[in-house]
Parts: structure tokens; sequence; C-alpha cells
């Protein structure tokens, strides 16, 4: 006898594929369930996304038991809907349309189902579970974000805590990785991510404690096991150890806060507070030592600076320009309690004195000091006056820089030659300390009887000027 083909309700077609948009379970699943074909409910779902409202207009049947099954399991995911979806949509799941079964007495006769609803509110249906449904998405999507982040957090923490027991019983050495080197220069953003790190590791902790509180409703919602103890300490240790770092506390081990290396200039002195450098010299005229012709392009003479004796303008002055940096670390600062120079050699002057004159320069006049010589001896020294109103100490920050531009002036022709040195004094302190720059400045200042002025040709050799 041949098979009868069982046919479906267009109803029925519907709403079977509403279980499929509206459950979140696969299609494979609900077919089963159902009790039809995989491939019957996929034709199904693809015929009403091709044709909409024109969709199943034939007429099918279905078996009773079909019928009641599909009933029920409707109205299990409507109850659902109803238990979880926001109170703003309560009047909107309570019109889900329903279905009226009908069946005459005899078992053989054909089941006609009935919608009650219109297909607006299939559509409202369709929009409120699939809204429904993203969110669902999102939230496990969280979740598997939130175990891999306290996972990966909880690996970081564990190698920090071994590598400072290491250190501590002295296993370890410890060598600061590139990121303490950034936090010391960046600390306003360091503490901004770390604060970002902090928050997103607590969002982590609840959406992990909050889904283990759904799987377990009998257990308390924190649990001290290791896991958990391990997962709420992660931040705090992290936090900590961030800190120490930044504020490297008095006691602090040498070996987790240690010292920032200092980098200093080849041309300069410095101790634990202050660095002294040479920047440069300005100064128009240069004498040029022995015989001009041996000098080219590539060695000029701009060692010796040369001042002539009653054209002491501005621009012509002989100055040294020097650079003091604060290496203090969050101390209270410092100032420049006093600028001279120390006069090693006065020896005879060169004549004749033949001189290079380079033309306009650069004039330095941030912290001009000036020094006036008066025919003192070698090993005398000759305090600097600071010629700039409010004629007040030169004061320094921690960490901060500054110019100090040292002139020298004379009103008697001599070669004079010279070092520097800085003292200063700590603001909470009363002892001074003095530094001593180990360069030797040369500076000759002539009359204009002895001045013979050179000027430098196109092809790098000096000639005598008329």
């Amino acid at each position: 006898m041949p098979k009868k083909q069982r046919t479906y309700s267009r109803e029925f077609k519907l709403k079977a594929v509403q279980l499929v948009q509206s459950s979140g379970k696969r299609r494979t699943q609900v077919a089963h369930e159902l009790g039809i074909a995989d491939s019957t409910l996929n034709h199904w779902c693809q015929q009403l996304a091709k044709q909409g409202d024109q969709a199943f207009t034939g007429r099918g049947y279905q078996t009773e038991v079909e019928e009641e099954n599909l009933r029920l399991r409707q109205e299990v995911e409507e109850s659902k809907i109803k238990q979880e979806a926001p109170k703003e949509n309560n009047a909107l799941v309570s019109a889900i349309p329903t279905t009226n079964v009908s069946s005459t007495a005899n078992n053989n006769s054909d089941i006609i189902v009935t919608p009650l609803g219109e297909n607006r509110e299939i559509s409202r249906f369709s929009f409120l579970t699939d809204k429904k449904r993203i969110k669902r998405i999102l939230y496990h999507s969280l979740l598997r974000f939130a175990k891999w982040w306290m996972h990966l957090f909880s690996l970081i923490v564990t190698a920090i805590f071994l590598g400072i027991v290491g250190i501590t019983v002295g296993i370890n050495t410890f060598a600061p990785p590139p990121l303490v080197h950034i936090v010391n220069l960046y600390p306003t953003g360091s503490i901004v991510i770390a604060a970002g790190f902090v928050v997103v590791t607590l969002i982590a902790l609840f959406f992990s404690v909050r889904s283990k509180q759904k799987k377990e409703a009998e257990e308390p919602i924190l649990k001290f096991d290791w896991p958990t103890v391990v997962t709420i300490a992660t931040p705090i240790v992290s936090v900590i150890f961030l800190l120490v770092i930044l504020i490297q506390p008095p006691w602090c081990p040498a070996k987790l806060c240690p010292a920032p290396k200092l980098v200093t200039n080849p041309q300069g002195v410095h101790d634990s507070n202050l660095e002294v450098y040479f920047t440069t010299i300005q100064s128009v005229s240069f004498a040029i030592p022995g015989n001009p012709a041996q000098y080219t392009l590539n060695n000029l003479p701009k060692s010796t600076g040369a001042v002539l004796l009653g054209r002491q303008e501005s621009h012509t002055l002989y100055k040294v320009v020097l650079g003091v940096h604060s290496v203090q670390q969050g101390r209270f600062g410092l100032f420049i309690e006093q600028v001279a120079i120390v006069i090693k050699q006065v020896p005879v002057i060169p004549s004749p004195l033949n001189i290079w004159t380079v033309g306009d320069v650069l004039e330095y006049n941030s912290n001009p000091y000036e020094v006036l010589y008066l025919g003192q001896g070698a090993g005398d020294t000759l305090p600097a006056s600071n010629v700039k109103p409010p004629y007040a100490h030169q004061q320094l920050a921690p960490g901060e820089s500054d110019e100090l531009d040292l002139q020298i002036v004379s009103v008697r022709a001599v070669d004079l030659r010279f070092s520097v040195q800085i003292t200063y004094r700590v603001t909470d302190e009363h002892q001074s300390y003095t530094l001593t720059l180990p360069k030797i400045f040369e500076v000759i200042f002539s009359n204009a009887s002895n001045w013979h002025p050179f000027s430098l040709q196109q092809d790098g050799h000096f000639k005598a000027s008329p």
C-alpha cells in the first residue's frame, strides 16, 4: 500500500519557522523536536524569507499529535519570553498570538489551525525575540571574555608574585623591564591606564561571579575558595605593585625600586643633586695660534676668544654658556648660590695677535652673570654677579634644567686662562656644594696696536686683512 504523504497547514509552517527564529536553537534540533525533516524546515524558512506573507498559500494537513506538540512548545517559548523580557515590553508580550485548535470527533479527520492574530502582531513578536537573542549573544560573548581575562590576569599576577619571592630570597635579580621606564616617563598616563585595567578586571569579576551564581543558585555569591581569592586579589596586588614602582617609598627594596640611571653630559660634572656642563662660547673673534696658513675649514681655531679693548659692545663680548640640570629625585629643589671663575694661568699675550672675526653670532642672555678682571693672579677666584633683575639666586626644581651665561670683562690687556665653578645649596639644607668644570677656557683682551685681523677665504685658508 503506498505511503500517504504528510502535509501541514500554513499556520503550522509559520509557527515552526517562528520557533527557529525565536528559540535560539539549531534548526536541526527544532526539526527533530517537531518530528519533521531538517530539509523540510529549511525549505519553509527559505520560502518565508523570499515570499513573506505570500508564502504557504496552499492548504496542508498535520496529525493531532504534531499539532499538540507544536502548540505546547509555542506556549513554553511564550512563557519564557514573558518572564525575561523588560517590563516596558510586557504589553507587547501579552499580545503574542495564540492558536485555536479544532478537530472533529473522528481521529482520521483533518485538523485546521486558525490564527487569532494578524501578520503585524507576528512581526512584532519576531522583532522582540530577535532582540532578546542578540542580548543573549552579547551576554555570552562578554562572559567568555571575562573568563579569558581573569585567567590571563591570574597568570600575570602569579608570575609577578613568584618573581618578587625569588628576588626577596635572592634567587632572581631584578632588571627593570621597559614597562618600568615607560611608567617613570609618563606617570599620569600610566595611572590612567592602570585605572582602566582595574575597571575592566572588576567588570570581568562581576560577570564571572554572576555566571557562577546562576549555575549554582544554592551557593553564596562569593565562595572563598582559592580561585575566587586569586581572582579578587589580582587587581589589588597589581595596583599596589604599580604604585610602589611609581612612588618608590623609602622602605622599597633597592632591587624593586632601583635608582634611575643618570645620563650625564660628557663635557660636564655632576654630583647627586646638580649637573653642570659646557654648552658653547659666544665670541665674534678668535685668536689664531701659530701660523695662520696651517688652518683649513676642518680645523678652524675656535678655542681662544678675543676681545678688542675699547670696543666691548654687547655683541662683541666674550661669554661662556653653561647648562645646569637638577638630578634630584623628589626633594625640595636647589638654588645657585654663586658662579665664579678660578684663574689658572695669566701667560704673556702673543705678539702679533692674529685674529679671525667670524661675524654675527647668536647672543645668549637668559641668565647673565658678569665677572670683572682687575689684574688678579693665578689661583684667585673671581665671583660673578647676577646682572639680570631681580638679582636673585637661580632656582631649580627637581629635574629642571636652565642656562647660565657667564660674561668675562677686563679693563686691561691680558691673556686669561680659567675654569668655572658653581656653588649651590639644597633648599632644606644649610650646607653648600661646589662643582668645578674640568674644561679650561681662554680669552685674550688686546689693544688695537696688537690686533691683526685675518679673513677666511673661500678655499678655507686665512688671509691678512688690509
